[in-house]
């Protein structure tokens, strides 16, 4: 993942001092794998070419809080002797508090499918490169249910306990300290005189998992509140896609000179 970065990054420093600048801040909502959502708060800096190419760069901040629950079953059966059976059943519960916060730097080709003095019609690819800052884990729980059922001659009999809760930590997920994108985008641009609106779609793969589930869990449940176990449990390297919206508002680089201008 890192070698088409480096090279995109020596195809896109010559171009920059023959391009037009602008700069920009907004909002990128993101779905990972089939049951895994991020929010993204970003800054990008744009080189706009002649010939309707654009190429940006920037910063993107990510902040996400998880509710982690993981539940495993264990069971045992026996037979015995005839007629008679006893099955026992353990089931571990945790919960936790889970937040982490990455970092990203990315880089975007665009080719104007449509070039027009008040709206533009961009299609393109881009890499990007996530870097873990924090990660962190509180409000540790762990419950242990037993359930005994024994019969014997057709009469069966039943019960149930449950083992004081327990707060003791332990590490529920672990985020991949380098992880990296690359895909295929397109975005909307509305010109307003100096300064525009761009919405964008994208879709590509990521790197690897974002995180991994360290309890490594063969039996799992989980109601839509809770962890995304679909994420966790899928493919390797899943499938991203942006098709929320990601609104910018730029500022071209002539209004920004006017301003420092008038501003002396």
């Amino acid at each position: 993942m890192i070698r088409p970065i480096l090279i995109s990054l020596f195809l896109f420093l010559p171009l920059v001092g023959i391009s037009q600048f602008s700069a920009s801040a907004g909002y990128r909502w993101s779905m990972d794998g089939r049951g895994f959502h991020q929010n993204h708060y970003n800054t990008y800096v744009h080189f706009q070419r002649p010939r309707r190419f654009h190429f940006s760069v920037g910063l993107e901040s990510t902040y996400k809080q998880l509710d982690y629950s993981s539940i495993v079953i264990e069971s045992d059966y026996d037979h015995g002797p005839p007629g008679y059976s006893s099955y026992e059943e353990d089931k571990y519960s945790q919960t936790a508090k889970v937040t982490y916060f990455l970092m990203s730097g990315s880089l975007f080709y665009d080719w104007a499918l449509i070039d027009q003095p008040n709206f533009d019609l961009l299609f393109g690819f881009f890499v990007k490169l996530n870097a873990k800052v924090n990660e962190s884990e509180k409000e540790h729980t762990n419950t242990v249910e037993h359930y005994y059922s024994t019969g014997w001659a057709g009469e069966y009999s039943s019960y149930s306990e449950t083992d004081p809760i327990s707060y003791e930590t332990f590490d529920a997920i672990y985020v991949n300290e380098i992880n990296g994108q690359i895909g295929l985008k397109a975005s909307a641009r509305k010109h307003l005189n100096q300064m525009f609106i761009q919405f964008d779609m994208s879709a590509g793969r990521t790197a690897q998992r974002i995180f991994l589930d360290l309890q490594k869990s063969p039996y799992y449940y989980s109601d839509s509140n809770n962890f995304e176990y679909e994420f966790l449990f899928g493919r390797k390297n899943p499938f991203t896609h942006q098709l929320g919206f990601r609104l910018v508002i730029l500022f071209n680089a002539k209004s920004l000179t006017y301003f420092l201008k008038t501003s002396r």
